[in-house]
Order: structure tokens, then sequence, then C-alpha cells
């Protein structure tokens, strides 16, 4: 006991190979102490010796075969590793056995969020406010959770609860003023970033998104001084191989080199990879390209639509006939649905006329990728890009062989995965080709549909 005593004070001092050695000696004279195993094993990979690291943790594990807090450094162990599903597999274990442990619950709802299991993730975050109802941070995630699964009221209760909690927490203002923006609430939310900047002066996501909140007021005092400051950390970011703080659709608006915003646009794209990557799947095959029709026969190519704005959105204002408008004799059209279905008739009406509509709001994104490849399409268009609601990790993992962004984001994507973009000679000059991943494909006069069978304009 008297090692594991003195281990611990080495820990805390971070004198990690005296600690090491003590939680040795601990277990010499008793080789059942179990939690000096789990420490030894804490100590080891924060030196970097993580295999070392494993191996006690699996001996705690042999001892005591529910020890959670063994169960969860495995599962932080493998989440560093990108082994998702097998990182999942111990925090449910930890969860499993203890009703007070907060971290697998927290870990594991991020994993539910990466993967989209929004209801999920929300669970495992209240379960956590359940065991510390005064857990500001995970009322700040599960408000996160709360805005990209749509649910921006509930997300402002938690911020406003959150900043009740800790008034100091910068991170937590700025997430009710993003919540507050997205509400249509600017003024609320432009209050609510200075908040965070005076609470943290240095916070580039908040110095960025105030000047965007900004702009649409039209507030333009200190516009210049701001867009130099906001495109300084753009350039800082990227040489820092870090996620810009300006989203790409809020660059196409900013005065700003159109090669930055192409890096930022690679930037946002790798992260999609990422996540995709997170999810383990293997390369889908892709079928080879065969000819349309041939010696008679009559073949039709298959065409998927993905997009979160199956509703009460412009994109379906523009195009809700274009679904239902293909040639049946030679296109199959398949849509994906990323979003709930809202119950307006643009809903409906998409609904009706495409020939395959499918909701795959609820389902994971690697579900949704495999669906798509199980679906045979050929040609899979993002209507999404960098906008709200996307899921373009489902692009990352290639389930097409041929993928075009259109319509929704008139921008590069930046993204190796996305071959065509469809624009027009005067949104995307040819001259400019350089700027974009993509190739162009110009349709004639205007890449933009505007819906001539709408009953209501």
């Amino acid at each position: 006991m008297a090692y594991g005593n003195l281990a611990t004070i080495y820990y805390e001092q971070r004198q990690l190979d005296m600690a090491i050695h003590c939680y040795n000696q601990a277990i010499l004279c008793d080789s059942r102490f179990v939690e000096a195993y789990n420490n030894m094993g804490n100590a080891l990979k924060d030196a970097g010796r993580v295999e070392e690291a494993i191996n006690c943790f699996q001996s705690c594990l042999v001892l005591q075969a529910n020890h959670p807090q063994a169960l969860t450094n495995l599962g932080n162990i493998y989440m560093e590793w990108n082994m998702i599903s097998t990182a999942a597999s111990f925090y449910k274990a930890a969860i499993a056995v203890t009703s007070g442990l907060s971290s697998p619950l927290n870990n594991l709802a991020v994993i539910y969020k990466q993967q989209g299991s929004y209801a999920d993730a929300i669970a495992c975050y209240t379960e956590v406010l359940r065991i510390d109802p005064t857990a500001a941070d995970a009322l700040v995630n599960r408000g996160n959770t709360f805005k990209e699964f749509g649910r921006v009221a509930e997300a402002i209760q938690d911020y406003i609860q959150a900043v009740t909690i800790r008034p100091n927490m910068a991170e937590a203002h700025a997430n009710l003023a993003s919540a507050y923006k997205d509400s249509g609430h600017q003024e609320a939310a432009i209050a609510s970033y200075k908040q965070a900047l005076c609470l943290r002066p240095d916070f580039p996501e908040v110095t960025c998104n105030l000047l965007h909140t900004l702009q649409s007021v039209c507030d333009w005092e200190n516009r210049d001084t701001m867009f130099r400051e906001v495109e300084e950390i753009i350039r800082r970011q990227i040489k820092m191989s870090l996620l810009p703080s300006v989203q790409p659709f809020h660059a196409i608006a900013y005065p700003i080199d159109p090669l930055l915003a192409l890096e930022i646009s690679r930037k946002y794209a790798v992260q999609c990879s990422l996540i995709a990557s997170r999810f383990g799947l293997p390369p889908f095959v892709h079928p080879p390209p065969l000819p349309v029709k041939a010696e008679g026969k009559h073949g039709r190519l298959r065409v998927g639509y993905v997009s979160s704005d199956f509703g009460n959105h412009p994109l379906s204002h523009l195009m809700g006939s274009v679904f239902g408008m293909h040639d049946r004799d030679n296109v199959e059209v398949f849509c994906y649905a990323l979003s709930q279905n809202d119950g307006t008739e643009w809903r409906q009406r998409i609904q009706a006329e495409a020939e395959h509509f499918i909701d795959v709001s609820a389902m994971t994104s690697d579900v949704i990728a495999k669906m798509i490849n199980e679906d045979k399409i050929q040609v899979l268009i993002n209507l999404n890009g960098y906008t709200k609601g996307a899921r373009n990790e489902i692009f990352a993992m290639q389930p097409a062989p041929i993928q075009v962004s259109y319509m929704g984001f008139p921008g590069t994507t930046g993204a190796s995965y996305i071959d065509y973009l469809v624009t027009d000679e005067f949104v995307s000059p040819t001259r400019y080709a350089h700027i974009y991943s993509e190739k162009l494909v110009h349709l004639p006069h205007c890449y933009f549909v505007n819906d001539y069978k709408q009953e209501k304009l």
C-alpha cells in the first residue's frame, strides 16, 4: 500500500518513471493489487508506453472483470487509435457495471454523435447529468447535440443552464450565440458572442462567427479591420493544420483570396474523411461502368440525390419538380433524405414524385453509405455541400463511382471524393477552374433551378 501511495504522489507530480517503478514494487508486494495495475496502466500510457499500458489494464480485468476504470481506460486507448467499435464496446461494458462514472458515458456519446446517432448521444449526456446535474460541460455537449439534431430550442435551454452554473464558461456563451443565430435571434447572438470574447479574447471561432453575424445584420462598423483579423486567423490555422474557424459556406461571402477559400474547403473535406474513417468500413466495390443502352438491351442510369433539405427549404422550393421529371425510360432516381419528414407540401410532393424516396434520417452515416452502394447508384449527387444538415462523410466513404456536388453549395468542396461540380460559366468561369478541386460541368445559361411548377410563389 505504501508503494502505491508513493506512486500516486509521483504520478501527480508527473514523475512518470518513478511512479511506474513504485507501482511495480507495489505489485511485487501484492500480485492481486488491482488498483496498482490500473494506475500503472495510466502512468505507462502517459509515458507513451501504450502496449504495456494495455497489458496492465488487461491484468487488472483478469483480477476484476468488471473494473469500470480499466474498461474505460482501454476504451480511451482504442478511441485514440481510431478503433471506434472496439472503444465503444469497452465504454458500454464500463457503463454496464457502474452507474456513477461519467467518463465512459461522455466518450460513448462522442462516438454516437460522430456516427449520427444523436438520440443515443443525447441519452448518454442525460445520464451524465443525472449523475451530476451541475455538469456544465455535459450541458454544453448535450446542447451541441440537440443543435446538430435540429432541436435548437432545447439546445438554447442547455446553454443557458450551463452559463447559469458557470458564468465564466466562454464556450457555453459562444454556443448559445450560435444557437441564437440559427434561430434568427441575431442581436442576442451578437451579445453572447461579445460576452464570450470578453471572457476569452483569443477565441478564433467566436471572432469569425461574430463577423458573420454582424454581416447578416448589415453592421459594417470595423468591417475591414475584422476581415483582416479573420483572414490572419484562417492563414494561421491552415499553417498549423487546424480546421479553419471560417466555414466554407461563409468564406464564399468574404473578400478573401479564392485560393484561401479552396484551402478552407480542403481542410473541411479532410475532416469529413476523418469522420468517415472512424466507421472502419472497407473500401466499397463499384461495378464496372456499363453502357446505359447496348445491343438492344435497355438499362437505366441510377442517380442518387442526398439532401437534408427535402422539405420546407429553398432547395425544395427551387428543385421540387426535378426529382420526378427524369426520363424513367433512361434514369432511375433515388432520393435519400437526411432530415425527418416535416409534413410540408414540399416534402410530400418530392416523396410522391421521386421514383424512390428513402428517409435515412435515423440511420448512421455508414449504414446510409452501404445502402447507396447496395442500390448500385452510379451517380451520387450531394445537394448540401457545406450547408446545415450535411453528412459529407457519406461521400467521403465513396459509395458510388461518380460523385457530384450541385445546387446547395456553389463553391468548391475541396474534396478528392467529389468528381464534378455542376455550375455555369457565370458562377464558375472556366478561367478560374484552378480554384476548384472538382471538374466543372457547365449547364447552359444558368445552373440554378427555379421550379416553374410551384403552386405557391
